[in-house]
């Protein structure tokens, strides 16, 4: 690990400046006071279950993808990787202590909640990547000193600094203030939505803890001494106050009176409040809101466009970082210059879950001839067909190569003209008329077969024909071209 101490260099943080010591006091105790006067932090915003909802939704998502790093074959397309140093770490096992999974949802959600992400990247003495080990993301940020990028964080309660080639960062919007290097705070930006949202929450609390009764003041008569109003009011709340007391009668003595004076929470709209706080919130993660759980906006006929909005809109975007970090940290400057090496997401296993949409998507793709049987069933876990009959491919018979002619549909057999005044005659007991139909249907057969090898070798030579460097001639002269004696021979062969 490589580690160097910056001694006498300041430990401000650029997010939360010295300059603003009262947000920056609050920030370091644990979180910002919204002007609804809750705090918020990463610990409390997370008690919130929209935000809850949102963070882990997307990092779960995120989580759960398998990220691989592919190989680019010369003769084009590409494979897996797998003895690429990384690839283990981005697939299995970043570090000792978690999976990939653990792993990838870790940095997502803190990338979500303080707009960054980070990881040291503990490299072997070659440079290779040995394990991806996460750090906290409100005690790192990155720094420019000298023209290069450099990362702080404390460990041990020590500050270090690291190379900036060393460092994960998984961003999320770019701060403009920093030159881009770090993300945007979205518990910074969303402390009043979801210090609202804590509120109504909290108020909701409350109010049903008293009962979900208007609260009141009791009319006393007379003049009560600081000690009986506080006896009265402690026993009053004592007999009435909870669920629990819910339609205790109620004694009054001494001429007192209750009056209640508080407002309902229907004439508050506090569900509604709520209710618009959960699409507020929808909002600042990217998330559609009714999968935060907010269902007034959606419905049956749009929910299957409000998930692809959710995958191209709120999750995509954050893939598309991931491998672009991967591709920057964990290749070396050969594979990048050379482009010989690829960093994606298997975004297919989007869909494993929905049995419709791969079977949908497994028959275009096989109908098409862009996938075979043997990759359908590979993406399923089965093993392939024997004898290698699924890795064929299929080809659609009603298209053609642009510029080229379709083949015609072979005639149908023509049957054997009758003489004139002949009479068709019944040759169920003639053993000369089977023999002479056996002909004719031989010979309607190779009739059919030969006009098959004329249509083939007349589209051989049209194709030639259209060619600029004398194409028809050299076709002529390679007559008969060995694959055309071999088709010939597939077509007879039968017959």
């Amino acid at each position: 690990m490589i580690l160097k101490n910056l001694i006498g260099r300041s430990f401000e943080n650029p997010a939360t400046p010295l300059s603003d010591p009262d947000n920056w006091l609050i920030e370091t105790l644990g979180g910002g006071r919204s002007a609804a006067g809750v705090v918020v932090n990463s610990s409390t915003a997370l008690e919130y279950p929209a935000i809850w909802k949102g963070v882990n939704l997307i990092s779960r998502d995120v989580g759960k993808l398998p990220l691989f790093i592919y190989r680019r074959l010369p003769e084009g397309g590409k494979e897996r990787a797998n003895t690429h140093p990384a690839y283990r770490l981005l697939r299995h096992k970043p570090n000792p202590f978690q999976t990939a999974v653990d792993f990838k949802a870790t940095l997502q959600a803190q990338a979500l909640l303080w707009g960054n992400g980070y990881a040291f990247i503990d490299r072997a003495k070659t440079g290779a990547a040995g394990q991806l080990l996460p750090l906290d993301a409100a005690i790192t940020w990155p720094v420019r000193r000298g023209g290069l990028v450099w990362y702080r964080t404390v460990v041990d309660d020590q500050q270090v600094a690291l190379m900036a080639t060393d460092v994960f960062h998984v961003k999320g919007l770019p701060d403009g203030s920093s030159g881009g290097l770090a993300g945007l705070s979205v518990l910074a930006k969303a402390r009043e939505s979801v210090g609202l949202g804590l509120a109504a929450r909290e108020y909701q609390a409350r109010f049903f803890s008293n009962d979900a009764s208007p609260r009141a003041v009791l009319e006393h008569p007379g003049k009560l001494t600081d000690g009986a109003r506080d006896h009265l009011r402690e026993s009053w709340e004592k007999i009435h106050k909870g669920l629990s007391n819910k339609h205790r009668l109620a004694v009054l003595e001494e001429g007192m009176k209750l009056n209640p004076y508080s407002v309902s929470p229907a004439d508050a709209e506090l569900l509604k409040t709520r209710e618009f706080e959960i699409r507020d919130v929808a909002n600042w993660i990217g998330a559609p809101a009714h999968k935060l759980g907010d269902p007034t906006k959606t419905s049956f006929a749009s929910l299957e466009q409000e998930n692809q909005s959710y995958l191209d809109d709120a999750l995509d975007p954050w893939l598309a970082k991931w491998e672009a970090e991967a591709w920057d940290k964990l290749l070396t400057e050969r594979q990048k210059m050379a482009d010989s090496h690829v960093v994606e997401f298997l975004r297919a296993a989007l869909v494993r879950g929905d049995l419709a949409a791969r079977t949908a998507a497994y028959s275009s793709a096989l109908q098409a001839g862009w996938m075979n049987r043997d990759e359908v069933r590979d993406r399923e876990n089965l093993n392939p067909i024997p004898e290698g009959e699924g890795s064929k491919f299929w080809q659609p018979s009603n298209v053609v190569i642009v510029g080229e002619e379709p083949e015609p549909p072979p005639p149908p057999p023509v049957p054997p003209a009758l003489g004139p005044g002949a009479a068709p005659q019944d040759d169920d007991d003639d053993p000369q008329a089977d023999d002479d139909d056996q002909a004719d249907a031989r010979a309607a057969l190779v009739a059919d077969a030969a006009g098959r090898i004329l249509r083939r070798l007349t589209t051989s030579a049209k194709r030639a024909a259209r060619r600029s460097d004398g194409g028809l001639q050299t076709w002529i002269a390679e007559q008969p071209r060995p694959k055309h004696r071999a088709a010939a021979l597939a077509i007879l062969g039968p017959v």
